[in-house]
């Protein structure tokens, strides 16, 4: 049978292995989820960067499409042998571009609108993996310090118990 130095020495050692090794593992824990939030972000920063150039394609779509039917409403005046810059004709005109080129200006203002969602959510997410680290780094540093001072105690604890060793 052992002797109740070494039952001692071995219980604080292995005290202060499964302190390390949960120290370890709990900075393992945080680097993995600040990797998974950085990606988090690349990914939210390439949707963002996305958003804007399907918002930019959609618009120039729909201004195409406004100039393509003012065009046909011109033709359509000219084939009826009216003057599409006077009058009730030249209103149409104007009120299909108008109410064409809002259209195309609200395009643009959703995109911009929703890559700018995408970029808060990338800034939360680096938010998000600077506290994993953060959180981390102090939980490892926690169990360390409560690791050492259980030790310690095992150790009082042995001494109270043996005086003469």
């Amino acid at each position: 049978m052992c002797e109740p130095a070494t039952l001692t020495a071995l219980s604080i050692g292995a005290t202060v292995l499964a302190g390390g090794v949960q120290a370890y593992g709990q900075r393992q824990q945080a680097k993995y989820e600040s990797e998974v939030a950085q990606q988090n972000a690349k990914i939210a920063d390439m949707q963002a960067e996305n958003a804007k150039q399907i918002g930019s394609i959609e618009e120039e779509r729909q201004r195409a499409r406004v100039r393509q039917m003012i065009a046909t409403q011109r033709v359509s005046f000219a084939a009826n042998n009216v003057d599409a810059a006077t009058g009730t004709a030249a209103e149409v005109l104007g009120d299909t571009a108008g109410y064409g080129f809002a259209d195309a200006a609200m395009i643009r203002s959703n995109a911009l609108r929703e890559a700018w969602g995408f970029k808060v959510d990338a800034s939360n997410e680096r938010s998000r993996a600077k506290s994993a680290r953060y959180n981390g780094r102090i939980g490892a540093l926690g169990t360390l310090l409560t690791t050492g001072a259980q030790a310690t105690g095992q150790f009082a604890n042995y001494r109270a118990s043996n005086p003469r060793t």
